[in-house]
């Protein structure tokens, strides 16, 4: 009986140590799967300088022509004036009316970051805009191809100043003055 006692005992050992190690094993499971949640977790956020820094490499995957329907529309409210020279040495006051920037839409998250982003600089945006527009003459505007021209220019402007491409248009309609 005493030996009997003495095996059950012995038995008994070794199921505590096979429960210790399965318990050991799961404990490393679950710590590796946190570790790879918490990684996950901090490379999708775009609060990081890494985030903020691939939010700013953002590249359209098509950045040629971006549909309408895939634009995000950023509307600088009021009319943009300025006063051009024109061949003839006079000068002559220009507008741009309902002035709008299409965002690519296509990642809306940094869609919304740019919006915001683009909102706070619009006085500043304001006065680059009318800055471009000062280097035309009235007559090279009104050349063929010469309001497409200011467009481009300020597209190039503002994928500049934002570090991106994401911004794919520029809208607006002339006031003659």
């Amino acid at each position: 009986m005493a030996e009997e006692a003495k095996n059950a005992s012995a038995g008994g050992g070794q199921n505590k140590g096979m429960m210790l190690i399965i318990v050991a094993m799961l404990g490393l499971i679950i710590v590796a799967l946190a570790g790879v949640a918490v990684f996950l977790i901090m490379n999708m956020g775009g609060d990081s300088e890494e985030g903020a820094g691939a939010a700013a490499q953002y590249t359209p995957d098509e950045p040629a022509e971006i549909p309408l329907y895939e634009q995000r529309m950023f509307v600088i409210e009021g009319n943009i004036f300025a006063t051009l020279n024109n061949i003839m040495g006079g000068r002559t006051m220009v507008g741009l009316s309902v002035f709008t920037f299409g965002i690519n839409n296509i990642d809306e998250e940094y869609a919304d970051e740019l919006y915001m982003r683009i909102r706070m600089s619009e006085p500043a945006l304001i006065s680059l805009i009318t800055g471009i527009m000062r280097h035309y003459t009235i007559d090279q505007l009104e050349a063929p191809g010469g309001w497409e021209m200011l467009k481009r220019d300020i597209l190039s402007l503002m994928q500049t100043e934002f570090n991106t491409n994401a911004v794919v248009e520029v809208y607006f309609t002339p006031i003659p003055v």
